[in-house]
């Protein structure tokens, strides 16, 4: 888009921001998510090279083959790996102990594949662990742990694989599975649609929907969803339905404003980001 207007804290009009100021930017064409960088250009032309030289790369990155614990088997079968790179996370110490104990045990009980633990922490998987996986092609597993929206968005980017699990033996179980290619093939989300909050208001049979303009893909009636709040996820749940000039439809795709309901939520704020996603298997 092209910067109409610019406002500072006090909303007083600005025609420049210097690094570390923020600042209110009025003409963008579509709403920008938490965190997204912008790229100030001298003309439309190199604006419009720069849009399609990164949609490219984000196709590129779409094509990355995901280091799964499947893929990583085949690896070590092919003679590519000698080792099982993990990045753990758990809710508490007392959990992520009886974890790292078990998998040394297995490890130890392999002759020729080990299973090496790179970074083993407490607290949701974010961001930065992630990126640890990606560098250094391992797995990342959870114990009844979150992960942060910056760390969904990265795993997604640099196709880093995430397992989560909330009983430690399954977990183990898993591991012992990949290193002897036994391992079912894990559900891997898809996110295939972002739609932005534009107003919020009561419908007829009583409840309240969320006014949305499509940003990408396409938002699906009975799909799974997510709404982000200031970088936050809320909630996650099922698109109730989708309405568009009072008409009720079964999807709706980029660019299309439409009225969306969720299955047991009204608590939508103007704002709010809506990701619809998939799970389809992966691996296997």
């Amino acid at each position: 888009g092209k910067i109409k207007a610019m406002f500072d804290q006090r909303q007083k009009r600005v025609t420049k921001a210097p690094p570390s100021t923020p600042v209110v930017v009025m003409g963008l064409s579509t709403l920008p998510e938490a965190g997204d960088l912008f790229q100030v250009v001298p003309s439309e032309k190199e604006g419009r090279i720069t849009v399609a030289e990164r949609k490219a790369e984000r196709e590129a990155k779409k094509n990355v083959k995901r280091a799964t614990l499947e893929e990583l088997f085949d690896r070590y079968k092919s003679g590519e790996a000698k080792e099982l790179r993990l990045i753990l996370k758990a809710d508490v110490q007392g959990s992520l102990e009886p974890i790292t104990n078990e998998l040394d045990k297995l490890s130890k009980q392999q002759k020729d594949i080990s299973v090496k633990v790179l970074h083993a922490e407490t607290g949701n998987i974010t961001e930065s662990d992630i990126m640890l996986a990606a560098a250094s092609n391992a797995v990342v597993m959870g114990f009844d742990v979150g992960i942060d929206q910056g760390a969904r968005r990265a795993a997604d980017a640099e196709g880093v694989s995430i397992r989560l699990y909330n009983i430690i033996y399954r977990m183990v179980e898993d591991v012992e599975k990949a290193l002897k290619g036994l391992l079912e093939p894990e559900l891997v989300e898809r996110v295939i649609g972002k739609a932005a909050v534009l107003a919020v208001f009561k419908v007829s049979k009583g409840g309240t929907a969320a006014g949305c303009r499509i940003l990408d893909g396409e938002i699906r009636r009975n799909a799974s969803v997510r709404l982000i709040r200031a970088g936050e996820e809320v909630i996650t749940t099922e698109v109730s339905s989708i309405r568009r000039e009072k008409e009720d439809v079964r999807e709706a795709r980029e660019g299309m404003e439409c009225g969306i309901t969720f299955k047991n939520f009204e608590e939508f704020e103007v704002g709010d980001l809506i990701e619809c996603f998939v799970m389809e298997k992966f691996g296997g």
